[in-house]
C-alpha cells in the first residue's frame, strides 16, 4: 500500500517517534491513507467545480471563448477570464498594445514636434482600429508615444484583438487609487531626512503635477521660493498645477517642512485636506 502511494525508494524514518508508532501500529496507515486521499479530492473537487460553474453559467460558444482567451498568449490581462465575464454580456476596459505602426517624424522634446507625432501617430493607429466594429471595441483614447491604444470591448472584442495580427498584447485597464497616507514611513524615508536640511538642493519629479498654492510649497505664485520650476506634459502648457494631488504629496515627502515626529499624522509632508487623502 505504501508503495502504491508512493513509488521512490523506501525511507528510514523509524527514530521518528510518532512515525515509530506508526510503523508498530500498522492499523494507523489505512484510515490516515484515506483521509490524505479524500483531502486530494476534495481539493480537487473544488477546482473543478468552479470551472464547472462558470461553464453551466455561461452559453457553450462563450465559454469557449473564453477558455480560448484565457490561454492565447497575448491575453495579459491577469485574472481570469470567467471572474471578468460572469455571463459573457459583460465590457472590459483594456489598453492594447500594437506593433510599432507609429514612423518618428518629429521630436518629442517640443510641443510642436510632439503635436506631429500625435496626428501621425492617430491614422497610423487607426489602420488598425478601424478593423473592429464600435460595438465590440469602443476606442477610449489612441496613445501617441507607446504604439497602442485604450478601448472598452466586448468578449467578442477581446477575442478579435488578441487574433489581430498587428496587437502583441492586451492589458485590463483597471483603475487604481495612488496611496497617499504615511509614504516616508513606508519607504523608509527618516533616515534620509535626518542626514540632510535639503539646502541648496533642487529636486525634479515627475508626476501628476504640484499644488504651488499650498503653504508648505511656497504658499502661491508660480515660480516661487519653493516651487521654482516646472511643465505640464499632459496639456503641454507651463502651468503644473495639481489636479489629483499625488505629485503634492510626493514633493512634500522630497521637500516637506514638517518636523519627523509627525509623520503618523500627515501625508507625505504636507498638511493637506481630506480631499487629497486617495
Amino acid at each position: 500500500m505504501i508503495h502504491t502511494l508512493d513509488p521512490s525508494p523506501p525511507m528510514d524514518f523509524s527514530h521518528t517517534p510518532l512515525l515509530k508508532v506508526m510503523l508498530n501500529n500498522k492499523c494507523f496507515l489505512v484510515p490516515i491513507t484515506r483521509i490524505f486521499v479524500a483531502l486530494l479530492l476534495v481539493c480537487s473537487s473544488a477546482v473543478h467545480g468552479q470551472e464547472s460553474t462558470a461553464q453551466l453559467r455561461l452559453p457553450a460558444a462563450k465559454y469557449a471563448k473564453v477558455q480560448k482567451i484565457e490561454s492565447h498568449t497575448k491575453n495579459k490581462t491577469g485574472r481570469k477570464m470567467t471572474d471578468i465575464f460572469q455571463t459573457g454580456d459583460e465590457k472590459v476596459r483594456v489598453i492594447v498594445k500594437t506593433k510599432k505602426l507609429i514612423p518618428k517624424t518629429a521630436s518629442s522634446k517640443t510641443p510642436e514636434g510632439r503635436k506631429a507625432i500625435h496626428e501621425v501617430a492617430t491614422q497610423a493607429l487607426e489602420k488598425v482600429t478601424d478593423r473592429f466594429e464600435e460595438r465590440d471595441v469602443k476606442i477610449k483614447s489612441k496613445l501617441a508615444f507607446i504604439d497602442g491604444f485604450s478601448a472598452e470591448v466586448s468578449l467578442d472584442g477581446l477575442e478579435q484583438l488578441v487574433s489581430e495580427e498587428d496587437v502583441i498584447a492586451v492589458y485590463e485597464d483597471r483603475k487604481r487609487r495612488p496611496m497617499l497616507r504615511d509614504g516616508i514611513s513606508l519607504m523608509k524615508g527618516v533616515p534620509a531626512r535626518n542626514l540632510s536640511g535639503g539646502a541648496g538642493v533642487s529636486i525634479a519629479i515627475l508626476d501628476t503635477g504640484i499644488d504651488y498654492n499650498h503653504p508648505d510649497l511656497g504658499n502661491g505664485g508660480f515660480p516661487n521660493s519653493k516651487v521654482i520650476g516646472g511643465y505640464d506634459t499632459g496639456e503641454d502648457d507651463s502651468d503644473p498645477m495639481d489636479t489629483y494631488g499625488h505629485g503634492t504629496a510626493v514633493a512634500g515627502i522630497a521637500a516637506g517642512d514638517i518636523p519627523v515626529s509627525e509623520v503618523g499624522a500627515y501625508i507625505g509632508g504636507l498638511h493637506l485636506p481630506p480631499s487629497y487623502m486617495h
